[in-house]
This record gives C-alpha cells, sequence and structure tokens, in this order.
C-alpha cells in the first residue's frame, strides 16, 4: 500500500512538472508579445428592386476602417498574466441620407450616416498549464457562440472564456458573457439575447450545450473530427 501511494504521488508531481513546463518557460510580457495593424477598405450596395415606392430601394457605401491589435505575451512562474488590448476606428469615405443604412456605419438622429466612429478595449489573460482564461472586452470564436467579422469593424463581446487544452485532441470552452458590441453598433452595447437549451452537433461527440441569457457556454468543441 505504501509502494502505491508513493508511485501515485510521484506520477502526480511527474504530471504537475510537465504540465507547467509550458508556462514556466514563457518568455515575458514583451518578448512574447504580438501586434497587428490592418486596414480594411469597405464598398457595399444594395438594390431592392421589388421594394415598395414608399421604402428606400437602393443603399450604397464606402468606408474605410483601421484596426490595431496588441496581445502581451505571459510572465514567467506557475501563473502567468498578460493583456490583450484593441482600438478600432471606422472613416466615412462615401454615403448619402438616400443611401445610408448598409450596416458598415452608425447612423446618427436624422437617419444619415456618421463621419467616423470607434471603439477600443482590452482583457485580462491568465495562464496556467494549457489553460488560459481571459476577461474583458474580446473576440470569441466559439462554435456556440462567436462574434462575426462581416463588415467594417468586428464584434467584441464582453464577459469570461476559459479555454483548456490539457490532453491531446481534446479542447474545452466554457464562457460567460454579458454585453456585445459590433460593426457599425460599436458605440451602441446591449445584453447578450436570450438563447435556449441547444444541441450542438459534432462527430462523433454530440455536446449538449446551455446556453442563458447572459450568454453562458460550456462545450467541448474539437472533440473528434469534424464533418
Amino acid at each position: 500500500m505504501s509502494f502505491i501511494k508513493t508511485s501515485v504521488t510521484l506520477g502526480a508531481a511527474l504530471y504537475s512538472c510537465i504540465a507547467l513546463s509550458a508556462q514556466t518557460e514563457s518568455d515575458g510580457i514583451i518578448e512574447g508579445s504580438t501586434a497587428r495593424l490592418l486596414l480594411r477598405n469597405y464598398y457595399f450596395n444594395r438594390d431592392f428592386r421589388d421594394s415598395p415606392s414608399d421604402k428606400q430601394s437602393y443603399r450604397e457605401e464606402w468606408a474605410q476602417g483601421l484596426m490595431t491589435f496588441f496581445s502581451s505575451g505571459y510572465t514567467p512562474g506557475l501563473v502567468g498574466l498578460g493583456f490583450d488590448v484593441y482600438a478600432l476606428l471606422g472613416v466615412k469615405l462615401d454615403s448619402g441620407r438616400g443611401t445610408s443604412g448598409t450596416g458598415l456605419l452608425p447612423l446618427g438622429e436624422r437617419g444619415q450616416a456618421e463621419d467616423n466612429y470607434s471603439s477600443a478595449g482590452a482583457a485580462l489573460k491568465v495562464q496556467i498549464s494549457s489553460t488560459q482564461l481571459r476577461f474583458g472586452r474580446q473576440q470569441v470564436d466559439a462554435p456556440v457562440f462567436a462574434t462575426a467579422d462581416t463588415r467594417l469593424l468586428p464584434e467584441t463581446a464582453t464577459g469570461l472564456l476559459v479555454s483548456s487544452q490539457e490532453w491531446d485532441g481534446l479542447r474545452l470552452e466554457l464562457g460567460l458573457f454579458i454585453g456585445f458590441s459590433g460593426g457599425s453598433q460599436a458605440l451602441r452595447r446591449r445584453r447578450c439575447p436570450r438563447a435556449e437549451l441547444v444541441e450542438h452537433n459534432l462527430h462523433p461527440a454530440r455536446p449538449v450545450v446551455s446556453k442563458s441569457d447572459d450568454g453562458e457556454f460550456g462545450a467541448d468543441p474539437y472533440h473528434g473530427d469534424r464533418q
């Protein structure tokens, strides 16, 4: 019995050393950081040929987006600390009261497109072994909860995201989001919409995912091969 306890203790200690080695060997906040600058020029038009005569029949806008992203590395040690920050700017190049409303630019009180709009945010991140926790405003790309990037500026969500890859071939994610900002509505924050219990179809596993008013979810999004 004593031999078994000793073996289990040594095995657990060995696993802990191996699991934590990736974090303890972190390069550092500055040394492991990355920065990106993205310019996006976006032209969009929609022609509503079948619209009633009293409705808007044509929408056309042209805008320029400027996006900067900075992702720090992690501090060395058992628990690594870091942060991510971003700044977004959208500038109108062409639009009018009769052609606005494509979704590229926010609208003013009189229905005209704003000349420019901006947004900024940050998230604190913590890493232990191969598990990461992020809290703040961030882009999310989970199968059951994701922020889009289909207009001039990307969407962001405010909340908590935990991602773990402690075992090969298995990635677990858990999230709780309480706010959402997106695209030309970057200055208008809203709570996450209500969603019912959903089942996300993956192969071979089909985990049940719970989502609530506050954008809660928990899933095994990458277990097995996708179809």
